[in-house]
């Protein structure tokens, strides 16, 4: 498996505004920004690890600091039913001047996240700091694909 590109964040706990100024939300922000991407899918390392308050506190750090519109979709649930409707919104994204976070559930138990995070630009892995298995980390990567990662965000429980 390569090895990722992206220097692990570690991320403030929930409870921490992520407005402040030099915020470590901002240095993830502008980190990821060192790719290029418009649409940007959040991979839970393990099943019941949610990534929609990741997505949502990129978005509103990244808002302050970027012209072009930034949306969220929660695809967390998404069936393979209704696959086909987040895949046309990414697809309508990806190279437009506007930035798409997409939160989807664990590809380890959810095999309808697999199509969506390998639709969008880049992946972002998440993870939580001393509860994620790193035997199951590595496993959703490699369901996703090691190439479509950017590399990864560490959070706090």
């Amino acid at each position: 498996m390569a090895s990722l590109s992206f220097a692990t964040a570690l991320i403030p706990r929930a409870d921490e505004s992520a407005a402040e100024p030099n915020h470590p939300w901002g240095h993830t922000w502008f980190s990821l920004l060192q790719a290029r991407w418009t649409s940007l899918v959040l991979v839970p390392a393990e099943p019941g690890l949610s990534t929609v308050e990741v997505a949502r506190a990129l978005a509103e750090v990244g808002r302050q600091y970027q012209f072009e519109p930034i949306q969220v979709i929660d695809a967390g649930e998404v069936a393979s039913g209704t696959l086909q409707g987040v895949l046309g919104t990414i697809e309508q994204f990806n190279g437009s001047v506007a930035r798409l976070l997409i939160a989807v559930s664990s590809p380890l138990s959810h095999d309808a996240a697999i199509p969506a995070a390998r639709a969008a630009d880049a992946a972002v892995l998440v993870v939580d700091v001393g509860q994620t298995p790193i035997a199951t980390a590595r496993k959703t990567i490699d369901c996703v694909g090691a190439s479509h990662f950017l590399g990864a965000i560490a959070r706090h429980p």
